[in-house]
């Protein structure tokens, strides 16, 4: 399952990496080429505009000089003389962008290099004709009042240049640059015909090598996880019957595994006490004794084993009833009496007198408790101390606990000690591991009273075995109720 995830996810990853890669490398190059383009379009319509205004700039000039001499009285002839100056300054001025650029107005000599071309093309360059005229128009601006006549030289010079050939020179140049912002228009039209084309063939490609390709892996992805999600249901079908064939044959096999388990136990018990007679050596009691203990251990996994099947097979039931935790407690820690003695081992009980009554069943919280004591009295050395206390919290949950003070279970070992047949990690444990069962029945048996059972532990400290009971099983019946039922 994890390999077809990766498998799939890597196959998606990849296509789409490379269609997004190719999609946004071409987007980013036709908006360079577009970018640099308008650009460059941008400075040529600005060369374009300051050509055509030299255009009317020198029939400006030459109006000027004109009115300047038909002028009657003083005051008109100022304005008109002032005019033909600045006619002079604008086109001069202009005359130099267009031929050198100017770093301030962000034109450079390489933008004005066509039209510079143009400017300086032929034995008889426009631009020297152009100094030429603005030449004269200083020269008749600079004449004294009484020189400034209409048949004056200078004159006649602007008259010519101004009103022909300068303003076709630069209707000339213009119709060169707009020519070519033409060509380059169409261009850009056929570019944009060619990126559209490009994408849409691009577009068609990533169908045919990118998402054609992806979709047949994720059909096949679909698939194989089919199978594979039919293949693991029916191996779990066949799994849980094997597993409830299992447990329904334990659950049956009750009577006879535990009726010669229990003929054991019976007859080494009276030959070990002699119920008939002397048996003639002492070693005989020693044996029968060894035969009994053999027998009540076995009993005792047997129990557990056919305690879990049944919790598997969802054959356990409750047998329910006010469960009075003292008595229950007390009940548990005198089995766990012996077995603690020869162990060493102090076993406290700290429970409150007004403790509530618990509803459920009451053998199988007793068995919990032996179950948990077991543990601690076996994972405990000698001198060591096992406490059974009880608390009620304020949501009303009760939790009745066993600590003791042996060598503690490492954090990770924890959680994999609640599962079946687990038990301590070789690293970890001694011979003194057993089955795996009793954590397993006795969190099966809270489970089935709606609780949980919870494990802290340090190692070299001790751990905590807690049963959590939940707020609707505490009731607040006490004894005297009890024990007035009972009487009555």
């Amino acid at each position: 399952m994890v390999s077809l995830r990766r498998r799939l996810a890597s196959a998606i990853v990849w296509r789409y990496s490379l269609a997004l890669a190719l999609i946004a490398s071409l987007s980013a190059g036709a908006f360079a080429i577009l970018l640099m383009t308008i650009s460059a379009e941008e400075k040529q319509a600005d060369l374009l505009r300051l050509v055509i205004q030299q255009q009317a700039e020198s029939q400006r000039l030459a109006f000027f000089a004109n009115a300047y001499v038909a002028a009657t009285n003083e005051p008109d002839r100022f304005d008109y003389q002032r005019e033909l100056r600045r006619s002079i300054e604008a086109m001069e001025r202009r005359q130099n962008l267009l031929m050198e650029g100017d770093a301030d107005l962000g034109i450079s000599l390489a933008d004005v290099g066509r039209v510079r071309q143009l400017l300086l093309a032929g034995s008889n360059p426009f631009d020297l004709q152009v100094r030429r005229f603005i030449a004269h128009a200083r020269a008749f601006y600079d004449l004294p009042p009484e020189q400034v006549k209409r048949d004056h030289a200078e004159l006649l010079a602007l008259n010519l240049a101004g009103m022909n050939f300068i303003p076709q020179g630069y209707d000339l140049i213009s119709d060169v640059l707009a020519s070519e912002r033409d060509g380059t228009v169409n261009w850009l039209k056929k570019f944009e015909i060619g990126l559209f084309a490009a994408m849409l063939t691009l577009l068609l490609l990533e169908a045919i090598f990118i998402f054609r390709p992806l979709a047949r892996k994720i059909v096949q992805s679909v698939e194989e996880l089919e199978i594979s999600r039919e293949e693991t249901r029916l191996m779990a079908e066949k799994a849980e019957k094997a597993n409830r064939a299992k447990s329904n044959f334990l659950a049956s096999m009750s009577h006879e595994l535990r009726t010669p388990l229990n003929a054991i136990i019976g007859f080494s018990d009276s030959l070990e006490h002699e119920l008939f007679g002397p048996l003639g050596s002492p070693r005989y009691r020693g044996y029968a004794h060894d035969i009994r203990r053999s027998g009540e251990h076995l009993l005792n996994l047997v129990n557990d084993l056919l305690d879990l099947s049944r919790a598997e097979a969802g054959r356990m039931t409750l047998e329910e009833e006010n469960v009075d935790l003292a008595t229950t407690t007390e009940a548990a820690l005198a089995m766990m009496r012996d077995r603690s003695d020869q162990a060493e081992v102090t076993l406290l009980c700290d429970l409150q007198n007004d403790l509530p009554y618990l509803a459920g069943d009451t053998l199988k919280i007793r068995q919990i408790l032996i179950n948990l004591l077991s543990n601690a009295v076996k994972f405990t050395p000698a001198g060591g101390k096992i406490q059974v206390s009880a608390s009620r919290f304020e949501d009303g949950t009760l939790r009745l606990s066993v600590a003791d003070t042996g060598s503690g279970i490492p954090d990770t070992e924890i959680h994999r000690l609640m599962k079946p047949y687990e038990t301590l990690s070789p690293g970890v444990a001694d011979d003194r591991s057993g089955t795996g069962l009793g954590l397993a029945i006795a969190s099966d048996l809270m489970r089935l009273h709606g609780g949980s059972l919870e494990l802290t532990s340090q190692p070299g400290r001790g751990t905590v075995a807690t049963m959590c009971f939940p707020a609707e099983r505490v009731t607040l019946r006490g004894r005297s109720e009890a024990s007035a039922d009972m009487v009555a």
